[in-house]
């Protein structure tokens, strides 16, 4: 992926993922069939194309949340989620998907120009935010979520909460730890009735990272109890296995 990153970037194109597995008949259906038509073959000089096996790459499946097969992921040049198709598309209907995302190739610069000429936005540097964060370029992201919390627009009030949430995390992803359990613990104080999985969860991890022990086990375990899928206990049960 990271290659098809660094070209996409280098030719200003966007990237489109097929995403299989070896069981998939659809999956060998789209490419036997669909990706060959002279149709999509001529739509496909226009993107970066990747054929990737979800249940070998675990990380990009993960990463994208691709839970079906097969899945055609279109993502723009910094490798930010654009849009999907699950399932197997006719030609007529991935002539028209492709079409669509590659209009929408330069979104990055398109919510930029906005946020920058609109500082004070909530919405505006919140959407920029969340791109950065799709991209994980989570610097980038930092400095448009601190737009948003120290907006002084009254409305939008949930969008400053959970910018909150998101710079804890966007910090804890750069290793800034002692930065991010600030940020989550003023989530915690100011938004008792939030979102406690995250808060407790991510400042759990950072205070594991710094061999804060006891507070990360206090975390974590305050997670789990409201941890409602078996991923999110599984994800605590391995961070404290290894304390």
């Amino acid at each position: 992926m990271q290659n098809a990153i660094k070209e996409s970037k280098s030719k200003n194109l966007p990237i489109l993922v097929d995403l299989y597995t070896d069981w998939c008949g659809y999956c060998k259906v789209l490419e036997r069939e669909v990706f060959p038509h002279e149709t999509i073959e001529k739509e496909l000089k226009n993107f970066i194309p990747v054929r990737i096996n979800g249940e070998v790459d675990t990380g990009t499946a993960g990463r994208y949340r691709v839970r079906e097969y097969p899945t055609i992921l279109f993502l723009d040049r910094n490798g930010a989620y654009l849009d999907r198709i699950i399932g197997l598309p006719s030609v007529e209907v991935l002539k028209m998907k492709m079409d669509e995302i590659y209009e929408k190739k330069n979104q990055e610069t398109e919510l930029k120009e906005i946020a920058d000429k609109h500082p004070e936005s909530i919405l505006y540097n919140y959407n920029l935010a969340l791109y950065y964060i799709s991209a994980q370029e989570w610097g980038k992201a930092e400095k448009y979520l601190f737009r948003v919390y120290n907006s002084k627009e009254e409305e939008l009030f949930v969008k400053k909460q959970e910018a909150l949430l998101y710079l804890g995390i966007s910090q804890l992803q750069q290793k800034k730890y002692s930065e991010s359990i600030s940020m989550f613990s003023k989530y915690i104080t100011d938004y008792p009735y939030g979102d406690i999985y995250s808060s407790r969860y991510y400042r759990g991890l950072a205070y594991f990272y710094l061999q804060q022990f006891t507070e990360s086990r206090e975390d974590l375990n305050r997670a789990r109890e409201y941890a409602d899928t078996k991923s999110k206990v599984n994800a605590i049960l391995e961070v404290l296995e290894r304390m």
